[in-house]
């Protein structure tokens, strides 16, 4: 009921990240409602009168529900991802001009997003699905370059495209790293980080780092 009751902000936004505790603690036990759960998710992202907030609260949700679920989520593959790159899509220029609200909610928009495909990348590994998300992890990377490009990216969305990439050269190795390994765009990424100075950033830019380096990416 919560997550239906759009019209009370902080009632559907908690019930939404309630979700996500309901994932973690239940796994695979909670495959029985995720029909009727991502329904009402796909009808809240749709729906021009959810609150920017609630949607980008959607995209973590989803990557939990993955994480949670595992191989069970190719079902649900195809329609999240669309839901997911129509959220990539949202730009800077889409808002006001020099709005910080809106600079604010494009990178809380675009963490959600990437966590969501950290979720979905680890939750098909861990069934042996992973082949089903080759084919969408070009729209992963042209994300993290345009956020790699943005400057008014914040530390937190710096840190989720760090870890996304980290997690696709984790499982694709050379695969990946042939193709994207010395594009400039993951170089700045990781420079971004690493001038950040942010103790846990940090450590994750090195260990990107050194991941590129041992699958021949730098």
């Amino acid at each position: 009921v919560g997550l239906q009751n759009y019209e009370e902000v902080q009632v559907c936004l908690t019930t939404t990240r309630m979700v996500g505790d309901l994932c973690t603690a239940l796994e695979k036990k909670i495959g029985g409602y995720c029909d009727m759960i991502l329904e009402i998710l796909y009808t809240n992202l749709k729906n021009p009168a959810v609150d920017r907030k609630i949607k980008a609260s959607v995209m973590t949700c989803f990557g939990d529900i993955a994480m949670a679920i595992t191989g069970d989520f190719e079902k649900y593959l195809g329609p999240v991802v669309q839901m997911l790159r129509e959220a990539s899509s949202t730009k800077l220029a889409d808002g006001p001009a020099d709005n910080e609200e809106w600079v604010d909610y494009l990178n809380l928009l675009r963490e959600g997003v990437l966590e969501a495909y950290s979720g979905i990348i680890h939750g098909l590994k861990e069934s042996g699905k992973l082949h089903l998300f080759k084919e969408h992890v070009n729209t992963v990377l042209m994300l993290v370059k345009e956020i790699s490009e943005d400057q008014t990216s914040q530390l937190p969305v710096i840190k989720a495209a760090v870890g996304v990439v980290g997690d696709l050269i984790l499982v694709f190795q050379q695969e990946l790293t042939a193709y994207v390994g010395k594009a400039p765009f993951l170089s700045q990424l990781v420079q971004t980080a690493i001038r950040s100075q942010e103790p846990k950033l940090l450590q994750n830019a090195h260990w990107l780092q050194g991941m590129l380096v041992r699958f021949g990416g730098m």
